[in-house]
């Protein structure tokens, strides 16, 4: 391959990895959520509904089991 023919290949090599990381950039930045959602239903042990106000702790662990707290909130 000629010197100039190398050039133009790598010039266009990383012209175009660039093109993809600018288009692809927003994208993977928009999945990322800075929030967490979650929707559930508190039942009793018979699957009843509860309308009690209750107050609930969400928490974080390292681990299933005999692990360290992240982070909680009630």
């Amino acid at each position: 391959m000629k010197p100039k023919s190398l050039r133009f290949v790598v010039l266009f090599f990383v012209l175009f990895n660039c093109s993809l990381l600018i288009v692809n950039c927003p994208l993977i930045i928009a999945s990322v959520p800075p929030q967490m959602t979650y929707q559930g239903k508190v039942t009793n042990t018979d699957g009843v509904g509860l309308t009690d106000t209750l107050e609930i702790t969400f928490s974080l662990w390292t681990a299933a089991t005999d692990a360290d707290s992240l982070w909680g909130e009630t």
